[in-house]
C-alpha cells in the first residue's frame, strides 16, 4: 500500500501515523483473489498472494501461499507435520521428554543457531538492548 513503510516506522517509534498500519496474514482464497484482482485458477499462486499483500496490507509476518492439503512430511527435528491449504501443524512430536530435549539441544545447538541467524530469527548472537532516543522518541539498539 502507499506509504506503508513510513506508517509502520512512525507507529514503531510511538508517533501516531495518519492511519493505523494494517498487519494481517492473508489466508483466504476469496479475500486474496479480491485484493489481487487475479484468480488462483489462472495465475501462479505466489503472484496472486504477493499482489494481494502489496495491495491490501502495510505489513505482514510472512508471504503465504496455498499448500497441498493432507501432505505430510517430517521437519528437521523429526516431528511429523501435516499441511492444510493455509497452515500446517505437528501431527506427532518427535521429542516428548525433558531428557530428549536436553540431548537434542546439546547435539544440535550450532545448527540451531545457524538456522536462526540464516532465517532472520536472530540477527546476531549478542543480546539486543533497546533504548529510547531522547530527540526522536524512537527505540534504537544499543
Amino acid at each position: 500500500m502507499k506509504d506503508s513503510a513510513k506508517l509502520v516506522q512512525k507507529a514503531l517509534c510511538g508517533i501516531r501515523p495518519e492511519r493505523t498500519p494494517i498487519f494481517d496474514l492473508l489466508t483466504n482464497d476469496v479475500v486474496i483473489e479480491h485484493f489481487s484482482g487475479l484468480s488462483f485458477d489462472t495465475h501462479d499462486p505466489e503472484i496472486v498472494c504477493t499482489t494481494a499483500i502489496g495491495n491490501a496490507l502495510d505489513a505482514n509476518r510472512a508471504k503465504s501461499r496455498p499448500r497441498a492439503e493432507g501432505n505430510s512430511w517430517f521437519d528437521f527435528m523429526g516431528n511429523e507435520m501435516v499441511n492444510d491449504r493455509w497452515t500446517c501443524w505437528v501431527q506427532k512430536h518427535a521429542i516428548s521428554s525433558l531428557d530428549e530435549w536436553v540431548d537434542f539441544i546439546k547435539k544440535n545447538i550450532e545448527r540451531l543457531i545457524d538456522l536462526c541467524v540464516s532465517n532472520g530469527t536472530i540477527h546476531n548472537l549478542s543480546l539486543v538492548f533497546l533504548k529510547k532516543d531522547r530527540n526522536s522518541d524512537c527505540w534504537e539498539r544499543i
